[in-house]
Protein backbone atom coordinates (compact mmCIF):
# COMPACT_ATOMS: atom_id res chain seq x y z
CA UNK A 1 0.00 0.00 0.00
CA UNK A 2 1.57 3.26 -1.08
CA UNK A 3 1.34 6.35 1.14
CA UNK A 4 -0.69 8.25 -1.48
CA UNK A 5 -3.47 5.66 -1.09
CA UNK A 6 -3.76 6.32 2.67
CA UNK A 7 -5.51 9.22 4.42
CA UNK A 8 -5.27 9.91 8.16
CA UNK A 9 -8.05 11.67 10.09
CA UNK A 10 -9.87 11.67 13.43
CA UNK A 11 -13.40 10.59 14.27
CA UNK A 12 -15.74 13.01 16.07
CA UNK A 13 -14.97 11.02 19.25
CA UNK A 14 -11.23 11.69 18.77
CA UNK A 15 -10.11 8.21 17.64
CA UNK A 16 -7.61 8.07 14.80
CA UNK A 17 -8.99 6.61 11.56
CA UNK A 18 -7.34 5.63 8.31
CA UNK A 19 -8.89 5.93 4.86
CA UNK A 20 -7.71 3.41 2.28
CA UNK A 21 -8.34 4.26 -1.38
CA UNK A 22 -9.54 1.13 -3.18
CA UNK A 23 -7.49 -0.10 -6.14
CA UNK A 24 -10.39 -0.81 -8.52
CA UNK A 25 -12.54 2.15 -7.39
CA UNK A 26 -10.16 5.10 -6.78
CA UNK A 27 -13.10 7.41 -6.06
CA UNK A 28 -14.06 5.26 -3.04
CA UNK A 29 -12.33 5.05 0.35
CA UNK A 30 -12.73 2.46 3.11
CA UNK A 31 -12.44 3.87 6.65
CA UNK A 32 -11.26 1.97 9.71
CA UNK A 33 -9.57 2.63 13.04
CA UNK A 34 -5.81 3.13 12.82
CA UNK A 35 -4.98 0.19 15.12
CA UNK A 36 -7.15 -2.16 13.01
CA UNK A 37 -5.52 -0.90 9.81
CA UNK A 38 -2.00 -1.43 11.17
CA UNK A 39 -2.81 -4.98 12.35
CA UNK A 40 -4.49 -5.94 9.06
CA UNK A 41 -1.89 -4.27 6.81
CA UNK A 42 0.86 -6.26 8.57
CA UNK A 43 -0.94 -9.54 7.73
CA UNK A 44 -2.22 -8.56 4.28
CA UNK A 45 0.15 -6.05 2.65
CA UNK A 46 -1.54 -6.59 -0.75
CA UNK A 47 -4.21 -4.57 -2.50
CA UNK A 48 -7.55 -3.45 -1.14
CA UNK A 49 -10.41 -3.59 -3.64
CA UNK A 50 -14.17 -3.40 -3.89
CA UNK A 51 -15.99 -6.59 -4.86
CA UNK A 52 -18.45 -5.76 -7.68
CA UNK A 53 -17.79 -2.03 -7.61
CA UNK A 54 -21.08 -1.33 -9.47
CA UNK A 55 -23.16 -2.69 -6.57
CA UNK A 56 -23.79 -0.28 -3.65
CA UNK A 57 -23.69 -3.26 -1.22
CA UNK A 58 -20.23 -4.40 -2.35
CA UNK A 59 -17.64 -5.26 0.26
CA UNK A 60 -13.96 -4.45 0.62
CA UNK A 61 -11.66 -7.39 -0.05
CA UNK A 62 -7.93 -7.69 0.59
CA UNK A 63 -5.74 -9.75 -1.69
CA UNK A 64 -2.31 -11.20 -0.93
CA UNK A 65 -0.98 -13.45 -3.65
CA UNK A 66 -3.76 -15.89 -4.50
CA UNK A 67 -5.54 -15.51 -1.15
CA UNK A 68 -8.26 -12.97 -0.49
CA UNK A 69 -10.55 -12.20 2.43
CA UNK A 70 -13.21 -9.63 3.30
CA UNK A 71 -11.74 -6.76 5.32
CA UNK A 72 -14.71 -6.58 7.72
CA UNK A 73 -14.04 -10.18 8.82
CA UNK A 74 -10.48 -9.22 9.75
CA UNK A 75 -11.54 -6.08 11.62
CA UNK A 76 -13.77 -8.04 14.03
CA UNK A 77 -11.87 -11.35 13.82
CA UNK A 78 -15.07 -13.09 12.71
CA UNK A 79 -15.21 -16.86 13.11
CA UNK A 80 -15.82 -19.09 10.08
CA UNK A 81 -19.44 -19.05 8.75
CA UNK A 82 -20.42 -15.96 10.72
CA UNK A 83 -22.59 -13.35 9.02
CA UNK A 84 -21.29 -9.77 8.93
CA UNK A 85 -23.61 -6.76 9.07
CA UNK A 86 -23.12 -3.00 9.01
CA UNK A 87 -25.21 -0.88 11.38
CA UNK A 88 -25.24 2.11 9.01
CA UNK A 89 -25.45 -0.09 5.86
CA UNK A 90 -22.20 1.46 4.60
CA UNK A 91 -19.83 -1.37 3.66
CA UNK A 92 -16.95 1.11 3.36
CA UNK A 93 -17.28 2.06 7.04
CA UNK A 94 -15.04 -0.66 8.51
CA UNK A 95 -14.88 0.78 12.02
CA UNK A 96 -15.41 -1.99 14.56
CA UNK A 97 -18.28 -0.05 16.12
CA UNK A 98 -20.18 -0.24 12.81
CA UNK A 99 -19.89 -4.02 12.28
CA UNK A 100 -22.22 -6.63 13.73
CA UNK A 101 -21.91 -10.40 13.79
CA UNK A 102 -24.79 -12.82 13.29
CA UNK A 103 -25.32 -16.53 12.89
CA UNK A 104 -24.23 -17.54 9.43
CA UNK A 105 -25.89 -20.19 7.34
CA UNK A 106 -23.53 -20.57 4.43
CA UNK A 107 -24.70 -17.58 2.42
CA UNK A 108 -28.46 -17.94 2.95
CA UNK A 109 -30.19 -14.53 2.86
CA UNK A 110 -31.28 -13.20 6.22
CA UNK A 111 -34.90 -13.51 7.23
CA UNK A 112 -36.56 -11.36 9.89
CA UNK A 113 -35.89 -14.09 12.48
CA UNK A 114 -32.17 -14.23 11.59
CA UNK A 115 -31.79 -10.43 11.74
CA UNK A 116 -32.69 -10.63 15.43
CA UNK A 117 -29.66 -12.87 16.01
CA UNK A 118 -27.15 -10.13 15.20
CA UNK A 119 -24.62 -9.58 17.97
CA UNK A 120 -23.59 -5.93 18.37
CA UNK A 121 -19.92 -5.23 19.04
CA UNK A 122 -18.61 -3.21 21.93
CA UNK A 123 -17.69 0.44 21.36
CA UNK A 124 -14.01 -0.40 20.97
CA UNK A 125 -14.62 -2.97 18.24
CA UNK A 126 -14.57 -6.06 20.48
CA UNK A 127 -17.52 -8.32 21.10
CA UNK A 128 -19.99 -7.48 23.85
Amino acid sequence: MTPDNITHASDPDGREVVGVRLSNAPDKTAWLYREDYERIAAQYPGRWSLVDARNPRSCVRLTKGHRSIYAARLVVDAPYRTAIGFFDNDTLNLRGTNISLGKGCGGVPKTKARKELCIPLARGGGRV
